[in-house]
């Protein structure tokens, strides 16, 4: 899902789970435990800031993606949103199984399970929005899954747009209307927070999409060939937005921190990297590490929620036994995702039907020449049968 990307998107996109990941760990950790390296403890209160880069440098792979392919077709379009939704649909499921699993043997779990309509809302990638009406009712070990669920929303409105739009101008189109879009989804946040809870706000699909709209202008933008440059003033500016976190109220956590999030992200995601020096960050840009973070993004999304809720119910061991724990299961998580991501074979585009039927109508004909050469072989005389007699001298 990232292999299109440049090395600058898939730095946000590390950055964006590396903050989420982060984000858990007041789970096992007191709070005052944090407050004395200030503001460094901001990284840790950063979840939604790096549920705003995950979108933007989501947007931007999977924008820059769906344009190759529309110059393909329509198919080849949904084919790629397919094999998105099939990922994310599967990663859920084996989320659930786990969870299921650790709360039928954790002693100090709560006693409720997972009902039908969760594992439904779960799997159908509406689970956020359920989330927003059953606050009260909602297993902390899947809280993580609600960026999962909006991101899925949004690449299905993205595919829905491009396949509409006509081929020809479709980037020129698509640009503009994302960027009028993020406009009124930070204006509209804005009109709504002294009606609606912040929570509520961070659940809601229309309410996190300003940050998605943007990578969208950025894939545009880079699609029709522009590029800004170096792209580390952008990323520098990301950290201040970061550590801004402890320093700044809910109103303006919304109305501020998380617009200036994607504004900043959508500017580094237009670096192309495609020249030596042209960021200052070029060299952890490329490294392996982030590369490999930026590919298992979506199972830290979704695995360390879980993680962090068990490991935080042991009170029998300190929270440095517990902040160990949670790192140790957070790397495995990632290599067994890594290593299972490069066994993953999927096709880059799909197969026509029409390819399947004349794939199948030339299987059938070899293999009835084949028995058809078996049978003239077997009626034919050799060279030392003359029809008749036993052959003998």
């Amino acid at each position: 899902m990232t292999s299109a990307s440049t090395p600058v998107a898939r730095l946000v996109l590390a950055l964006g789970a590396v903050l989420i990941a982060l984000g858990e760990v007041p789970r096992v950790v007191e709070a005052d435990r944090l407050a004395w390296i200030v503001p460094l403890d901001a990284l840790f209160h950063s979840s939604a800031v790096g549920g705003t880069l995950v979108l933007a440098a989501l947007a931007h792979v999977t924008t820059t993606g769906m344009l190759r392919a529309r110059e393909v077709g329509r198919t080849a379009t949904v084919f790629v949103l397919l094999k998105v939704l099939a990922l994310l649909w599967l990663l859920q499921l084996v989320v659930l199984v786990v969870v299921a699993l650790a709360r039928a043997v954790d002693s100090l779990a709560p006693a409720t399970n997972l009902t039908g309509e969760m594992w439904s809302t779960v799997l159908t990638f509406r689970w956020n929005l359920w989330l927003s009406g059953h606050m009260l009712e909602v297993p902390a070990e899947l809280l993580g899954l609600a960026l999962l669920s909006i991101a899925a929303q949004l690449v299905t409105l993205l595919a829905v747009v491009l396949v509409a739009l006509p081929r020809r101008w479709n980037r020129v189109v698509l640009a503009v209307a994302a960027a009028v879009a993020a406009v009124v989804v930070a204006g509209l946040r804005v009109r709504v927070l002294d009606l609606q809870d912040p929570y509520v706000l961070l659940l809601d699909t229309f309410a996190r999409s300003d940050a998605f709209f943007v990578g969208v202008v950025a894939g545009c933008l880079v699609a029709l060939g522009r590029d800004v440059g170096p792209s580390a003033g952008a990323l520098v500016s990301l950290v201040g937005v970061v550590l801004s976190s402890g320093f700044v109220s809910t109103d303006q956590h919304l109305v501020l921190q998380l617009p200036a999030a994607a504004l900043f992200a959508g500017v580094a995601l237009l670096d192309l990297g495609a020249r030596p020096g042209d960021s200052l960050l070029g060299g952890l840009a490329g490294s392996r590490q982030v590369a490999s973070l930026a590919v298992v993004w979506a199972p830290l999304v979704a695995c360390v929620t879980p993680a962090a809720v068990v490991i935080g119910r042991r009170d029998e061991m300190n929270w440095v036994l517990r902040v160990t724990v949670l790192v140790i299961v957070v790397t495995i998580i990632t290599r067994v995702a890594l290593a299972v991501a490069g066994r993953i074979r999927i096709p880059d585009r799909p197969i026509s039907l029409s390819g399947v039927v004349e794939l199948w109508r030339r299987a059938v004909a070899e293999a009835d020449a084949e028995v058809r050469g078996g049978h003239r072989g077997r009626s034919t005389p050799g060279p030392r049968d003359d029809g008749g007699g036993d052959g003998a001298d």
